[in-house]
């Protein structure tokens, strides 16, 4: 039993050693543990913050590309002509006012592929009256269905610091008073935009009830009604003034040619309290047998 005595005590203090080493090597692992969990929560969320700034840029990149804006409008318009004099009324002969409610909604898509070119298309549902035009009508040959109409697609361009420029397409076309021009039609455009003045020259063609011929090689432009014009465009801090020169050709009648000229002159200003101008145009043309014997 003595001989036995200090092997039992070394034995037992390696056993204490031994959980005392056990108990170290635990907390170090909880410890461990402990810090890596914080290290792996940072990298999930950095992880995360990654991958919405990669959607982000997407979002941000397809949107630089592609943008979509739309207008949506309702109307109430009621007119009468119940005055108190005896002239004959106008639009109310039988007694009957004249008004309707309707609503249009108009989307517009814009394609931007690259910085200096756009792509524009926008169309048009209405105007649509309530009282006439039906939503669960369908369109066969028949008036009272929902009207849709294709308004503008057209491409443009600015180049070398807008030095050059051009606007192809169907657009809504303005002069700069829109007391002569003011039109949806085909147009094309070349336009130069110094820092001190914008000049531009158009050309275009103002869709009529002429038809040469059913398929696109009979087609030409012998009846139909061009319109041209160069206008400059001059800025002074919050003024625009403008100076044009239009003319209309118009030889849809046969043998009644017209043409039309018509200088101008625009001055508009834009304050944030009050917009306003002031347009003078000028006109004169000529019809060809336009009176009896010729003249």
């Amino acid at each position: 039993m003595r001989r036995l005595l200090p092997v039992i005590v070394i034995m037992f203090a390696m056993l204490l050693c031994s959980a005392a080493f056990a108990q170290e090597q635990a907390a170090a692992d909880s410890q461990q543990t402990a810090v890596a969990a914080p290290t792996t929560e940072a990298g999930a969320d950095a992880g995360t913050e990654g991958e919405e700034g990669e959607k982000g840029n997407t979002l941000e990149k397809i949107g630089r590309v592609i943008k979509f804006n739309a207008q949506f409008q309702s109307i109430f318009l009621y007119k009468n002509d119940s005055d108190f004099d005896d002239t004959k009324p106008l639009y109310d002969e039988n007694g009957q006012s004249v008004g309707f409610l309707g609503t249009f909604f108009k989307p517009q898509l814009t394609l931007k592929p690259v910085e200096e070119l756009t792509i524009f298309y926008e169309a048009e549902l209405g105007l649509n009256l309530w009282s006439r035009d039906s939503a669960a009508a369908y369109d066969s040959g028949r008036n009272d269905t929902f009207q849709l109409a294709h308004r503008e697609i057209y491409a443009e361009g600015h180049f070398v610091n807008d030095l050059i420029g051009f606007k192809v397409g169907y657009q809504k076309f303005y002069d700069p008073s829109g007391l002569f021009l003011g039109h949806w039609l085909g147009a094309a455009s070349i336009m130069s935009n110094p820092e001190w003045a914008k000049f531009t020259l158009s050309v275009g063609q103002l869709p009529d009830q002429t038809y040469e011929g059913i398929t696109l090689n009979e087609n030409n432009f012998k009846h139909d009604t061009l319109v041209y014009g160069l206008r400059v465009d001059v800025p002074a801090r919050n003024w625009m003034n403008s100076i044009a020169f239009y003319g209309l050709y118009d030889d849809q009648i046969v043998d009644q040619t017209t043409s039309i000229y018509a200088p101008m002159y625009s001055v508009k200003a834009d304050y944030e309290i009050i917009d306003f101008g002031i347009d003078l145009v000028f006109q004169a043309g000529n019809t060809q047998n336009g009176a009896a014997g010729g003249d």
